[in-house]
This record gives C-alpha cells, sequence and structure tokens, in this order.
C-alpha cells in the first residue's frame, strides 16, 4: 500500500488535486479478487482496468508508482522480493502533468515545470499562516504570495507578501 499512499499524498499536497470521492460500498469486495501476491503495479494495472475503481486510482495510483524504488523509510533500491522495480507511470492530471515519467526524479521534473507545485505549496502553506482557509476577501493576497514565491523561488519572499498583507493584519486570531 506504500506507493497507493504516496500517490495521495502527492496528489493532494504537491498537485493539489481535485477532491476524490470515497470508494464505492463494491470497493472492497473488487479488491478481495485481486491476487494477494500481486505486486503494486499489477495491483495498479487491476484497478485501472476496473471501471469501478479506475476513475479515481487513474489520478494517483500513477503518481505513487513513481515513488515504488523507495522502501518505506525511503531508502533507494532497484529490486526487491518479487524483482526488478517498474517506476515508469503515465500521469493523467490535465496540462503539463500529462505523460509519462520514469520515477521519482522525472515526476519532481514534470512537477517543477509549470505553476501547480509552486501554486499548491503557497496555498497550503498560507492557510497555517493565517489560519484559515481563503475566501473571495483574501484571495488576493493568495495570488500575490503565489506570484512572488513563483517568481523568486524564495520562501522569505512568499512570508513577506503574507504577513504584510491586508488578509493578515485583519486575520481573527480568536478562531
Amino acid at each position: 500500500m506504500i506507493p497507493f499512499n504516496r500517490g495521495l499524498f502527492i496528489y493532494y499536497s504537491l498537485a493539489c488535486g481535485a477532491e476524490i470521492p470515497l470508494p464505492p460500498k463494491e470497493a472492497l469486495a473488487v479488491a478481495a479478487t485481486f491476487p494477494k501476491d500481486a505486486t503494486e503495479r499489477q495491483l495498479a494495472g487491476l484497478r485501472a482496468a476496473d471501471p469501478v475503481c479506475a476513475t479515481c486510482h487513474g489520478l494517483f495510483d500513477p503518481l505513487g508508482l513513481t515513488t515504488e524504488r523507495y522502501d518505506p523509510i525511503g531508502r533507494y533500491r532497484d529490486s526487491d522480493a518479487k524483482g526488478p522495480i517498474d517506476a515508469s507511470a503515465t500521469l493523467k492530471l490535465g496540462g503539463d502533468l500529462d505523460g509519462p515519467v520514469s520515477g521519482l526524479p522525472e515526476l519532481v521534473s514534470k512537477l517543477k515545470l509549470g505553476r501547480r507545485l509552486s501554486d499548491c505549496a503557497a496555498t497550503n502553506l498560507a492557510v497555517f499562516v493565517l489560519g484559515r482557509t481563503f475566501t473571495a476577501e483574501s484571495s488576493c493576497t493568495l495570488q500575490t504570495a503565489k506570484d512572488r514565491f513563483q517568481s523568486s523561488g524564495s520562501f522569505a519572499d512568499y512570508y513577506r507578501a503574507l504577513l504584510t498583507s491586508p488578509a493578515f493584519l485583519t486575520r481573527d486570531i480568536e478562531q
């Protein structure tokens, strides 16, 4: 389950993917039909081939497969007890993230191409800095901080944009 969980983390935390609905009621029954000794790649293929699973798993399973060469504590490996590890995947997330990648370094390069990664990081960090999610009155603040972070790549510039914004100065600290 490691690539599956890592895929969800990347999808939500680094690519800011759209909300995925809860699994349908028959999901566990479908998963019970999969071979117990299947590799993560084989399981991802089975989920991709099943219409009950494919819609959601097609978004995050490929992301997780790119991390499969790393064991649960992050050690790199080319193979495991089941043989060589193939860390390639074809992403279908839209825009500059679509297409083939082979391993985590290529995924990182693809994430860094556009604004998706920096905008996602800026949004997630802003929730902690301001202590709330963004609304219409703070969206300009967020966009300014995103633009500053994208152009400079500097966390100092990003935080300066947030901390000197009207959204920070007028936040309700009692919430």
